[in-house]
């Protein structure tokens, strides 16, 4: 029986050797909470075709990119037929909940002692949901979603929505801040990438002398570049960022524009297993229109001293 199974082995290697065999069944396990078709959409390597392991490692590398397996692996099965199952192992990331706590210190406020729960791969669809809060300098709370691939084509969604209540940097007023923001982004292939929203925002600086409320409507959005390699060798290539934020003031009619640029290059110094790479980058923001003194966070840059002192009389 032996001698007839170490035969039959030798017969079957001996025409893979020359022969790619076929793929006729592709399977995938190891997984509790990710849904089937998270999985299947990543996976490329069609039936009925000779196996391809490029194809197949392919396939691995982005399943692991999305980061919520702590190792993919593949391997094939033969069938009587002389055709294979192609099957991908996986174990899920045990790092599923994360929840954090610490203090920050803020130049313009001072201390503050936040958390934050996020729950990764919520509900098995690969997304996440973010809880977060803090007291002291910072007063504030916001929930926060995101889903790299809703629907169509690789579009993504992400809203946010919270309230933030602080101290102006350097006017006496006390700023508070709601919003909630929606955001839609989609890869055009594995180099593009845009993405295009709108955040609603309203701000109350309370004094001691007066009350400004603004309530505004954001229009956001970016475009990507990226020469990289970003499932297996992101240290070589170019980036390219173009971005736009808007305040539209519903009220005060004090409407800007902010135009965002970054270019970078990335460089690869040596190919050892703990490779050295060099980064270089240039970036640019240009404004347009007009903006209330209440809404500048910094005067000057790092050579200059912030703010200045606050009347008495």
């Amino acid at each position: 029986m032996l001698y007839k199974l170490f035969l039959t082995l030798i017969f079957v290697s001996s025409i893979w050797a020359s022969n790619p065999p076929i793929v006729s069944s592709i399977e995938f396990k190891g997984h509790k909470i990710t849904q089937d078709y998270i999985i299947e959409r990543e996976i490329l390597h069609q039936l009925d075709i000779p196996l391809d392991s490029a194809l197949a490692d392919q396939d691995k590398d982005r399943l692991l990119n999305l980061g919520i397996f702590a190792d993919v692996s593949w391997n094939i099965i033969p069938l009587e037929d002389l055709t294979i199952i192609l099957q991908y192992n996986l174990i899920e990331s045990s790092l599923r909940i994360l929840p954090a706590a610490s203090p920050a210190y803020e130049e313009e406020y001072g201390w503050s002692f936040g958390g934050m729960l996020m729950i990764r791969n919520f509900r098995g669809k690969n997304e996440n949901l973010t809880l977060a809060g803090s007291t002291g300098a910072r007063k504030s709370y916001f929930l926060a979603f995101n889903n790299p691939w809703i629907i169509g084509d690789h579009v993504s969604l992400r809203f946010m929505a919270g309230q933030s209540n602080t101290n102006h940097p350097f006017l006496d007023y006390e700023q508070n801040t709601v919003t909630s923001e929606i955001i839609f982004g989609r890869y055009f292939g594995y180099r593009h990438k845009a993405n295009i929203g709108f955040e609603l925002e309203r701000k109350t600086f309370s004094g001691s002398i007066d009350t400004l409320e603004y309530l505004s409507i954001n229009p956001l959005g970016s475009y990507s570049f990226d020469t990289r390699d970003v499932y297996r060798d992101p240290s070589k290539g170019i980036l390219i960022t173009q971005g736009f934020f808007s305040i539209l003031d519903l009220e005060k009619k004090m409407n800007n524009f902010w135009w965002v640029q970054s270019y970078s290059i990335y460089h690869t110094i040596n190919k050892s297993i703990r490779k050295l790479t060099a980064a270089f980058n240039i970036s640019f923001l240009t404004s347009f229109g007009d903006i209330d003194e209440v809404f500048i966070s910094w005067l000057g840059g790092a050579q200059n001293v912030r703010g200045w002192s606050i009347p008495t009389n």
